[in-house]
């Protein structure tokens, strides 16, 4: 299988630490009810 290079926002992509493929959830992170510019992705 192909290494997919992680990317900002990408659906899928290889975890730089353990290699595995997984399917990604972004989600804007919030201080106080206010949106920053910050997210995070969850498998």
């Amino acid at each position: 299988m192909k290494f997919v290079t992680p990317e900002f926002k990408l659906d899928a992509f290889n975890c730089p630490l353990c290699g595995a493929y997984s399917h990604m959830t972004w989600m804007q992170l919030n201080g106080d009810h206010i949106r920053t510019d910050y997210y995070q992705a969850m498998c």
